[in-house]
């Protein structure tokens, strides 16, 4: 579109209907399939045969100058392929400047044929320029590759010197030329791909992150408060479910503002973290109000945590642009025995609903 390069992705995996809805159409060619096959067999990049590049136009005579690096990307060391990352490598402009910069000064001639598959209608990938008019010293090398064989043939005219020879010769046993290039065709591509799969690791991590847990105090949300207090259930074993809130909160955003308010939660909930028992979890249920799930399964026990929480947060303060901010707490608790979700949740509602009614600033916990 208005002259910017143009690619279209005809290869998909996972093939799922959601992807099959966004891509619009699913090309299921053989070629993607030996791809998939060999990937899960090596677990390394796969290589295409020679592919026409859009942007240099529709023609169907437009010579093949592109190739295409098939990543894959597993589920960490498992055999679950999560999908797979196409790179596109446009191969003319890489054997020309790394044959250069691997043979240097020397009249070289190369010819590098894949032998692959589909590599037949267009089977040559590169070809130094009079490659055909040198009648010289010839050599050839099979080079192989993860999916793919390439046939490398060298030519030098016949006015080489000695040492010249034994460069060459040198370069073609030791696989130097196309060792550099493979080496930088797929570093190159490795590299992109690290650096995206680091993006996506980090973006991956940060909206696991949000879904389970509060933009702002950073807590856990309600949904992770659901799936932690249900898995607490399946497991059977004794618990405590604490629920509070600030007291009064409304009249504090109604007086010094919503973000006096947050300010203030934000101060409770660093408080209250810091005195948590290890492994107890806190949640952000919504608004001001707040769940523990806590392992304390002793009346008096229990009693003596709570207290603490609440002492701590009604004797601190919190500076918001030159006011100090000060609340306290109102909270319920139940030991659960055998009551289900529903039944649980219940009961340390009736017990934060009796600390209010009893003054607030206070504790009240079941039996």
């Amino acid at each position: 579109l208005d002259g910017e390069p143009a690619f279209i992705a005809s290869d998909l995996y996972p093939n799922t209907q959601a992807n099959d809805n966004v891509l619009g159409f699913y090309s299921s060619r053989e070629r993607f399939k030996l791809v998939l096959d060999n990937i899960r067999q090596t677990r390394k990049a796969n290589i295409s045969d020679k592919v026409r590049l859009l942007q240099d136009g529709l023609d169907q005579d437009t010579p093949k100058t592109g190739m295409l690096v098939y990543h894959p990307v597993f589920e960490g060391e498992s055999d679950n392929l999560l999908g797979v990352v196409i790179g596109v490598v446009r191969t003319t402009y890489y054997f020309e400047n790394l044959l250069a910069s691997a043979v240097g000064d020397m009249d070289v001639y190369i010819r590098v044929t894949d032998t692959g598959f589909e590599a037949e209608d267009s089977p040559i990938l590169f070809e130094t320029e009079g490659y055909e008019a040198v009648s010289g010293h010839h050599i050839t090398k099979t080079i192989e590759l993860t999916n793919r064989d390439w046939k490398v043939d060298y030519k030098i005219d016949s006015c080489i010197s000695f040492y010249g020879y034994l460069v060459l010769t040198g370069i073609v046993l030791v696989g130097t030329t196309i060792s550099l290039l493979l080496a930088y065709i797929v570093n190159m591509q490795i590299r992109e791909k690290e650096r995206l799969y680091q993006m996506l690791d980090k973006r991956t991590e940060e909206l696991r992150f949000l879904a389970n847990h509060d933009s702002l105090t950073e807590v856990y949300n309600r949904r992770a408060f659901n799936k932690m207090l249900d898995k607490a259930i399946q497991r059977n074993k004794p618990f405590s479910l604490i629920g509070f809130d600030v007291d009064k909160f409304k009249g504090i955003n109604d007086q010094f503002g919503h973000p006096a308010g947050d300010a203030l939660l934000i101060h409770v909930i660093k408080l209250i973290s810091v005195s948590l028992k290890e492994g107890d979890n806190l949640f952000r249920i919504g608004g001001d109000e707040f769940c523990i799930i806590s392992s304390i399964t002793n009346h008096e026990a229990l009693d003596r945590y709570l207290q603490c929480i609440l002492s701590t947060v009604s004797h601190s303060h919190c500076e918001h642009k030159g006011r100090q901010l000060s609340c306290t707490l109102s909270i319920g608790a139940a030991i659960r025995a055998n009551e289900n979700t529903e039944e649980i949740l219940q009961k340390t509602d009736s017990m934060l609903y009796q600390s209010k009614s009893n003054g607030r600033n206070r504790v009240t916990i079941a039996g």
